[in-house]
């Protein structure tokens, strides 16, 4: 049996924009180390940027995928998800038969969202919006840093925060590390020793943001994971419904 389903035009369109994004936020992130070590922290401020761009970017494409699910068929519609709840057990040990054992049954779940992939999803997704979160909130912390090592800023903060605000009352700006680059070395009161050798002072927001790096290759792994074992079971027809009509 092939296991397919139509998703509608701006649900691929967005799958796919959003898929590419956080695969080159995550290769641009890579980047920023290889940069810094090897062309200075100008090179780097200078990609940050571009992390950004691309960040604000996923934020508009994950906004329109949330609203899409107002309008969306029933594939991808909110509404659908209260009749689905107490379904779900069901579907979920119907497909991990499937899966484990190769048992397809009647009670598996045959359209939408694979009841193994919505956990996978959902983390997903979480992840994404902390990540925005928290990449909106270092804004002002690029602009502070740039400003310091004479990097044009091609992109001004809104002054109304009109994009980043509700963002900032998760994240706020104060918790951005203080200002001291890698090779920076803080000095005491009375201009003394060094208190710290390349030390960087990195606040709660920019390390949530760099930890959330590692979630980019554990979904994939688990999303390519599924796909490739349910094409194993058969089901080679898996992947048609997000890349046709």
């Amino acid at each position: 049996m092939e296991h397919t389903t139509k998703w509608d035009m701006p649900t691929r369109i967005l799958h796919w924009t959003t898929a590419s994004l956080v695969i080159t936020l995550f290769l641009t992130a890579i980047g920023m180390e290889i940069l810094e070590e090897t062309f200075g922290k100008v090179a780097e401020i200078k990609l940050q940027y571009v992390h950004l761009y691309i960040g604000l970017a996923l934020t508009a494409s994950v906004m329109a995928r949330l609203l899409w699910g107002f309008f969306g068929n029933g594939s991808v519609n909110w509404r659908g998800i209260p009749s689905s709840v107490a379904k779900y057990p069901g579907w979920m040990t119907a497909e991990l038969d499937f899966v484990l054992r190769g048992v397809d049954s009647d009670k598996r779940k045959k359209g939408g969202h694979n009841p193994l992939g919505v956990p996978v999803y959902f983390f997903a997704l979480t992840m994404i919006l902390l990540q925005i979160a928290t990449g909106l909130g270092l804004w002002d912390h690029l602009d502070s840093k740039a400003k310091k090592h004479g990097v044009a800023q091609t992109l001004t903060r809104p002054s109304t925060a009109a994009l980043s605000k509700p963002m900032d009352m998760l994240v706020p700006s104060a918790f951005a590390h203080e200002d001291h680059d890698d090779d920076e070395k803080p000095q005491g009161a009375g201009g003394g020793e060094a208190v710290g050798e390349g030390k960087k002072e990195e606040g709660i927001g920019e390390e949530i943001h760099e930890i959330g790096l590692f979630w980019v290759p554990l979904f994939l792994l688990l999303h390519l994971g599924g796909m490739f074992i349910h094409n194993l079971r058969g089901e080679r027809g898996f992947l048609k419904g997000m890349t046709r009509g």
